[in-house]
């Protein structure tokens, strides 16, 4: 480690996306929360949280500011982690609250902080005791990482974010489960790797994708040359209720009736992507960025879909349109290192 104190603002190492799982050795693998990127400079004179493109987010976040200036007191400290909140009794994150928060300061994000406290789930260490660790390897700083939190027995806002070398463990972050619950995927680092500010490359990342069939039910412009499709999926009394809208097509010849496609699983409704406010069951589409959160599922689907007499089935239940609500745990999440162990302990399979 070399003495050098970083400075603010600092351009975060960044990940490039793939389209597959890579599964050699010498790869270590981390859940991809869906959160903001922050920075954290706890410093003794002065701590500074930084967003990723090099604001402060002190002021949105006061709890986690207080935090950092008392993780200061105790070690001189520079981390890399993602900053997320979660929903009220439940181990999901909440994307659109994390960002209803950052708009807030003074009073109100006091209150917000009361009524919705986040979390940093940190998975880099950049600087220890005034020397940057950013040059040695990842398993090193990982390392470091995890002697830190054992060391100081940190605990609510801050997080370890889990990692493994299995790449077995990582498919299931793909899951579609991770998906409901806050995670978009999982990112790929090598362990031999420096952390590098501002470049993307060395690490990799990797997007949920999930398939599942919905009716085109009427399109935006022309019909010979549509901009945008309006998806929909019939509710448990046999009515067809728009569910989704695409983002504007490419010059792509006009699709069958019944379309199937992937998307990436986020959660959140993205860019011009829209769900009706009246719920339905579940949909997805390669350009939309609906996610599972924006469904409504308190009742499974039951009427098949038909295009004459054709039957489709559903790419997410199978024959019988027996779609099961989205997963939504509902116990709280414990604090500190226990925060993520909570929310694993809600999916298939447990913790691990």
């Amino acid at each position: 480690m070399s003495r050098t104190r970083l400075a603010a603002p600092l351009e975060p190492m960044l990940a490039r996306s793939i389209e597959s799982l890579p599964r050699r050795s010498g790869l270590s693998y981390e859940p991809k929360w869906d959160g903001h990127r922050c920075l954290v400079f706890a410093r003794p004179d002065a701590s500074f949280l930084q967003a990723r493109r090099g604001s402060g987010l002190g002021r949105a976040f006061p709890e986690v500011a207080r935090a950092a200036g008392e993780l200061a007191a105790r070690e001189d400290v520079v981390l890399d982690g993602e900053l997320v909140v979660l929903a009220p009794d439940e181990a999901v994150l909440d994307f659109g609250a994390l960002q209803a928060r950052a708009r807030r300061t003074g009073a109100g994000a006091e209150r917000a902080a009361r009524k919705q406290p986040a979390h940093v789930i940190v998975f880099d260490i950049l600087e220890l005791d005034g020397h940057a660790t950013m040059r040695l390897p990842y398993r090193e700083r990982r390392s470091l990482l995890e002697d830190l939190f054992a060391r100081l027995g940190l605990l609510a806002p801050w997080t370890l974010c889990p990692a493994t070398t299995d790449p077995e463990t990582a498919a299931e972050w793909l899951h579609p489960a991770w998906a409901r619950i806050g995670c978009e995927g999982c990112v790929i680092k090598p362990l031999s790797a420096p952390y590098r500010p501002g470049e993307r490359g060395t690490w990799t990342k990797l997007r949920s994708r999930e398939t599942a069939e919905a009716v085109t039910g009427a399109v935006t412009g022309p019909l010979t040359a549509p901009t945008t499709l309006l998806l929909g999926r019939y509710n448990t009394s046999g009515t067809l209720r728009l569910v989704a809208r695409t983002n504007p097509l490419s010059a792509a010849p006009w699709p069958a009736r019944s379309e199937r496609s992937s998307h990436r699983a986020r959660p959140g409704i993205r860019g011009s992507t829209h769900a009706s406010p009246r719920g339905g069951s579940p949909t997805r589409s390669s350009t939309t960025g609906a996610s599972p959160r924006s469904w409504s599922s308190s009742s499974p689907a039951t009427p098949p879909w038909t295009w004459g007499a054709s039957v489709t089935r559903c790419a997410l239940c199978g024959p019988g349109w027996r779609c099961p609500p989205a997963t939504r745990p509902s116990s709280a999440l414990r604090p500190g290192t226990e925060l993520y162990r909570a929310v694993l302990r809600r999916l298939p399979g447990g913790y691990r």
